[in-house]
């Protein structure tokens, strides 16, 4: 394909990605809007000295800033998640929106590039679609237009892996403290992450984790002194199942009303030592990837937005397939574009969160397709995060 025909390719692609978006239940007047307050309000709250997790006080702050909205749930995440937050909360809510749009926007190009730095072997400059392997991901999608903060979790993984590369082991540790805002979804990733770093004997990723977290409980302790019994109280009664999630739990529970599966996910800690030598084989990048693709369909619960974190999985496997011959690259090419088109179309016919399930598993199976044609470098190392 030449420029030319790149350049209208890209324009085409990207017009209907606004398309899209303007046909989206979110209005573009609302683009952001939906899920960024009650983050906002834990955070704002917090800075001013109250509870965190005093609903009364969400709904008074939501009748003054969004007086159209008739039921609002509060953040049930934990605090040290209103703490980062709290550079947002500064910021009146119309104007905290529109930064989290720009920076959501930003943020997802930054990793989609970072990656592909990292995995493609080509010293030449990234092609001009590489932008829509991020944009273009329904789940990237979905999570500007709502407002969601997942991208936190996705650059909690990627600056904990940038510092590893970099050799800022303390740094690494103190990153992880950003996925914690959503432990259901790195409970393998973040485990493997710790346990390799025991193994190499890099005990600074733990002092930096823990002096993070502490840090975090005490700005959370002085600004907020009963965020503990808030939190307690807002968490304890509230059953966060209720709703069919992107899982194959969700799934089975849509159709069977049975949360047999509810916890199921736990036994992929099985398969630590098997990604250990996976990491010890490949690289870093390659082992979280693989947890997060194997954990993420079992997780106990998480939504399409979550399916973010998969993003460095996905342009990991498209820099891969740089390195296969030609028609097996547009083999897996076609089938990338597939699974895109088919989970941004379903999106907007409205199918429910819990039929997404097989994003992740449609995903994981072509990763590791590519993953097996991808010819190996000379002592067996491929391009990532060692």
């Amino acid at each position: 394909m030449n420029k030319l025909s790149k350049i209208a390719l890209l324009i085409v692609v990207g017009g209907l990605l606004l398309g899209g978006i303007a046909l989206a239940p979110v209005q573009l007047g609302e683009l952001g809007r939906l899920d960024l307050f009650p983050y906002w309000a834990s955070a704002h709250l917090m800075l001013g000295g109250a509870n965190p997790y005093d609903y009364d006080a969400i709904v008074a702050l939501m009748a003054e800033v969004l007086p159209e909205r008739e039921a609002i749930e509060p953040a049930w995440n934990p605090p040290w998640l209103a703490v980062v937050l709290m550079p947002l909360a500064i910021l009146p809510y119309d104007a905290a929106v529109r930064v989290w749009v720009v920076f959501n926007l930003l943020a997802v190009n930054g990793v989609t590039w970072l990656i592909w730095r990292w995995t493609s072997e080509s010293r030449r400059q990234p092609p001009i679609w590489l932008p829509l392997l991020g944009l273009g991901f329904y789940a990237a999608l979905v999570m500007i237009a709502i407002g969601q903060i997942s991208i936190i979790i996705l650059l909690g993984l990627v600056a904990c892996l940038a510092a590893l590369r970099a050799g800022r082991d303390g740094w690494a540790g103190a990153a992880l403290v950003l996925t914690l805002g959503k432990p259901q979804l790195v409970y393998l990733a973040v485990p493997v992450i710790l346990i390799w770093a025991l193994t190499q004997r890099r005990w600074r990723v733990w002092a930096g984790l823990i002096g993070a977290w502490l840090l975090t409980l005490i700005v959370a302790t002085v600004l907020s002194p009963n965020w503990l019994t808030g939190y307690l109280t807002a968490t304890g009664g509230h059953d966060f199942f209720t709703k069919l999630s992107a899982t194959i739990s969700g799934m089975v529970k849509a159709y069977t009303g049975s949360d047999a599966l509810r916890f199921i996910g736990i036994l992929t800690l099985l398969l630590i030592p098997w990604l250990l030598r996976l990491m010890a084989r490949r690289d870093l990048l390659t082992g979280v990837n693989t947890a997060l693709l194997i954990s993420l369909p079992l997780a106990p619960y998480g939504w399409t937005f979550d399916q973010i974190v998969l993003l460095p999985a996905i342009v990991q496997l498209v820099a891969w397939a740089q390195r296969i011959d030609r028609v097996q690259r547009r083999r897996y090419g076609a089938a990338l574009i597939l699974i895109y088109l088919a989970a941004f179309g379903l999106k907007l016919i409205g199918w429910g969160d819990f039929l997404f399930v097989w994003v992740p598993i449609a995903l994981g199976g072509l990763y590791a397709l590519v993953y097996r044609a991808t010819q190996l470098r000379p002592g067996g190392q491929m391009a990532g995060v060692n």
